[in-house]
């Protein structure tokens, strides 16, 4: 059927194997649907469901997808977006807070799989699809990334790390549903969570307010974070929040998830009621804030390039005509910046060269096309892609593929 690491094959149409199973890589197969499971070094396996590998061409685009949420459970055709249940697929069931004995770390078992294990799950994935599905030949072989919800984060740090327009075989676009690309929008020291300051505001209206989130899917997403990674400075891995790869945080690693660190009004109260500047520690006097500043990203002398992107999203049902107004933690918000951080890059950095040479005034038109947000209307109960974003996500494919 194809190659896999230290060669072996399946039956195409049962789980007997021909050969000895590789201690690098397990399959078991069905007619169009193959399950190998790769060795993440001493810490485990990551499964990998192949669906249409072997009854297309070996050289045909193949769909890396990162499901919204982590299962062990086999990938069910149903679950893809209908655009791509035809195409060739490698659905990655990256492993992320489980605490079955199984699939724990190998060196503590009773330990829950948190950040970083989905990102090596998904890195060492990459590698074994790209080594053996890989042509002989100089032909080449197109990549296109999908992921929603957590798989997200996972789908977008994938797709801009590894995209090389001249590899014989990488990823050349990504498209998300609903992702987080910045998990520290969830801090609640995040600009995204502060109220507008009015002259008049005293010391005690100027606590910081507890994270404002918009939707039901962001508010479940809020509480899963301690499960999902193990201390906040986990968030401020660009890997887990790629926004990050175009800018520093802008704010400090807080204490815990929910407490934000000390304002300089909670500072000054602190001081003025205790009367005494021995009471207040070196690290809580320091009152400058951190400040967002933009980074390379691409660097400059890496072959790697922004991606064709779609980013698809949702926005909140919202009752309150008041809040209408008022900026919320929502995908929308989420889509946003990510989308505006790389139109930035594709201009400031890819475009500043040629903008030397060609005075053409399209470049942010090109920026726009390359990076696309689609805004699909109110969330709904389910997560899976609504019809009109399946709409977008076809419409997207026939324009890139």
């Amino acid at each position: 059927m194809y190659q896999i690491m230290r060669i072996w094959s399946c039956s195409k149409s049962s789980f007997v194997c021909l050969r000895q199973v590789p201690r690098t890589a397990r399959c078991f197969s069905t007619r169009h649907h193959e399950r190998v499971e790769v060795r993440c070094g001493s810490s485990g396996h990551v499964a990998i469901d192949l669906f249409n590998v072997a009854n297309n061409s070996p050289n045909a685009p193949l769909i890396i997808h990162l499901p919204p949420f982590p299962t062990q459970q086999p990938t069910n055709p149903q679950d893809l977006p209908s655009v791509i249940r035809d195409w060739p697929v490698a659905s990655i069931n990256y492993r992320w807070h489980q605490t079955t004995p199984q699939l724990a770390p190998a060196d503590n078992p009773h330990l829950p799989i948190q950040w970083p294990c989905p990102v090596h799950d998904v890195g060492f994935a990459y590698a074994w699809l790209t080594s053996n599905l890989r042509l002989p030949d100089h032909t080449r072989r197109d990549i296109y990334v999908y992921g929603s919800y957590v798989g997200g984060s996972l789908a977008a740090s994938l797709a801009l790390t590894q995209t090389t327009p001249h590899a014989r075989i990488g990823v050349r676009g990504m498209a998300c549903f609903n992702g987080i690309y910045n998990w520290t929008m969830f801090l609640p020291d995040h600009p995204v969570h502060k109220k507008k300051t009015r002259k008049s505001t005293s010391m005690t209206e100027a606590l910081t307010p507890p994270p404002l989130v918009g939707g039901a899917q962001m508010e479940e997403l809020l509480h899963s974070v301690p499960d999902l990674f193990h201390k906040p400075a986990d968030l401020f891995d660009a890997f887990a929040s790629p926004s990050l790869l175009f800018h520093n945080p802008g704010l400090h690693i807080p204490s815990s998830f929910d407490q934000g660190n000390p304002s300089m009004v909670d500072k000054m109260m602190k001081l003025s009621l205790n009367k005494d500047e021995n009471s207040v520690s070196p690290e809580e006097m320091v009152m400058k804030p951190a400040r967002k500043s933009h980074l390379v990203f691409p660097p400059r002398d890496s072959t790697i390039k922004i991606p064709q992107t779609l980013l698809i999203h949702t926005a909140p049902i919202v009752t309150d005509v008041k809040k209408k107004s008022r900026k919320k933690h929502t995908f929308e918000a989420q889509a946003e910046e990510l989308a505006d951080l790389m139109r930035r890059s594709i201009e400031k950095v890819e475009f500043k060269e040629r903008q030397k040479w060609d005075d053409t005034d399209s470049w942010e038109e090109a920026a726009r096309q390359r990076v696309r947000l689609q805004n699909i209307g109110e969330e709904a109960d389910s997560i899976a892609l609504p019809v009109n974003g399946e709409e977008a996500l076809i419409a997207w494919l026939e324009d890139i593929v």
